[in-house]
């Protein structure tokens, strides 16, 4: 299976690509700046270089994600925290521009990986579901 996983030089990119390094699938790892050769999960991962918060991106994402069997897209911008208008803009970008390349190229499985302020805060102690509403925390910058 070839699965292309974008994001893949943080840490959850890093332990997905731990986990399915071995198994015989074709792992292709997208990130804005690909960890240094020693650094490297596995030598059975092709790295590629893209700036998914730019749209220059659009056709080398398109020709990736055209041969995937499984997309994953775990890329999102978190710094700087003194520009918060560039943050919403760049992740929310990220996400449209992942899930346009799977449309036009006919993906129909993506996974994402979402934010956790996504969700309302909680008055309570008490375990909420994926149920619980969706309007994120007022200030946060990842909401």
């Amino acid at each position: 299976m070839r699965i292309v996983v974008t994001g893949a030089s943080g840490n959850l990119g890093t332990a997905l690509l731990r986990a399915l390094s071995g198994r015989g699938h074709d792992l292709h790892a997208v990130a804005r700046r690909p960890p240094a050769p020693a650094a490297v999960v596995s030598s059975d991962v092709t790295w590629s270089s893209l700036d998914l918060s730019q749209t220059a991106c659009e056709p080398d994402l398109d020709v990736l994600v055209a041969s995937a069997d499984a997309l994953v897209n775990l890329a999102w911008a978190f710094q700087p925290m003194r520009r918060p208008a560039y943050l919403q803009r760049a992740s929310v970008g990220i996400v449209e521009r992942v899930a346009r390349a799977a449309l036009r190229t006919g993906r129909t499985h993506l996974v994402h990986v979402s934010s956790v302020a996504a969700y309302s805060p909680r008055r309570s102690e008490r375990r909420v579901d994926e149920g619980w509403p969706r309007e994120g925390i007022p200030g946060a910058t990842y909401s």
